[in-house]
């Protein structure tokens, strides 16, 4: 008896599965007879995504009378995708947004599968979108940016931010609209959006980027100095920090006739300047001293400029028991300004 009922209760979800799929295929306007025996249509695993599909519409949906479809220039398959990390009803949101153009639907039975119907080319730009998002360390949350651009396309973008040392490793794009799901890139996000727009004008992709390293000068020194030049189409940002008066790596952007020439005004006016003697900082009281020593340290590290050239004086007050000291330090300007912004930032 036990095995009878199993049996009949096995032939009863085979039944029902087998009608959910046809009122799938009905809704869709596909022929239930020619779906099922593959005619033209076909079901394989892979990964992908979609488009609003509600399962629980599907009985109010073919109470509505003559559903036409329109006719289509490509012919639209059906496949079945399943996604390993995330729901499918995540990927469906991200897909949605992105406009691609599929129909889906998505069983309350199992959450990471989905029924989906498009052109050759939409499926596969959901295996480009699942290949990218559904992998493990999403369970939780999907994050990711977006960026669409106007003038250049996406893979244009990838290939400028990688020759200045920004490579892009989780991503795809679709039209002109780029999505990123890197971690790293997406903490700094602000910072490599703007830089991305800064490249996105009408001439962009006619334009050279390169990265330069300054040894003397700030990166806002030697862009007041280039655009005192009147070159057109040449502009340049900081890279890798915020603050351009404390930065020595720029991205430098201009037309590919004055390359070398801009190369060659920055090589000129990077040369070693004078140094002059600055006091930067003191301290008073009982461990002033060490303090100032910690703080030359720290310097050091920071700004890449040997401990050498900052020196701590004598006590001033030459009273024991309320010393004072000074931190001065031998340097040209644009250096001393650094180590002064340095300062600001931790006092």
């Amino acid at each position: 008896m036990k095995g009878a009922r199993e049996e009949s209760r096995f032939r009863h979800m085979a039944r029902a599965r087998t009608v959910a799929l046809c009122l799938f295929f009905i809704v869709l306007g596909v022929p239930v007879l020619s779906a099922l025996a593959g005619g033209g249509y076909s079901t394989s695993p892979a990964t992908a995504s979609s488009y609003p599909g509600d399962p629980f519409r599907l009985p109010r949906m073919l109470e509505e009378e003559d559903i036409e479809e329109e006719p289509e220039e490509e012919p639209r398959v059906i496949r079945r995708y399943s996604t390993e990390h995330v729901p499918a009803r995540v990927i469906q949101d991200l897909v949605g947004t992105l406009g691609i153009d599929v129909q889906t639907v998505i069983f309350p039975t199992n959450a990471y599968v989905m029924w989906v119907r498009g052109t050759e080319d939409a499926h596969a730009r959901l295996r480009d979108v699942m290949m990218t998002a559904d992998v493990r360390g999403n369970q939780m949350s999907l994050d990711y940016q977006m960026l669409t651009l106007q003038y250049i396309t996406p893979d244009r973008a990838v290939d400028l931010l990688e020759e200045i040392g920004i490579d892009l490793e989780r991503y795809f794009y679709y039209g002109l609209t780029l999505v990123v799901f890197d971690e790293e890139i997406l903490n700094r996000w602000e910072e490599v959006a703007e830089l991305v727009r800064s490249f996105d004008g009408p001439p962009s992709h006619r334009e050279v980027v390169f990265t330069y390293s300054l040894e003397h000068l700030s990166v806002d020194d030697a862009g007041g100095i280039l655009g005192s030049m009147d070159l057109e189409g040449v502009t340049t940002r900081p890279f890798d920090y915020p603050d351009s008066d404390i930065a020595h790596e720029m991205i430098v952007i201009c037309p590919p006739h004055l390359e070398d020439h801009v190369r060659a005004v920055l090589a000129d006016i990077d040369s070693r300047r004078s140094s002059v003697r600055m006091p930067l900082d003191s301290a008073r009281g009982e461990g002033a001293r060490e303090e100032l020593m910690g703080k030359r340290g720290l310097l050091a590290r920071l700004s890449g400029l040997s401990e050498r050239s900052m020196r701590i004086s004598e006590n001033l007050m030459g009273d024991d028991d309320d010393p004072w000291y000074v931190l001065w330090v031998e340097e040209t300007p644009d250096n001393i300004q650094l180590l002064q912004s340095l300062l600001d930032e931790f006092n």
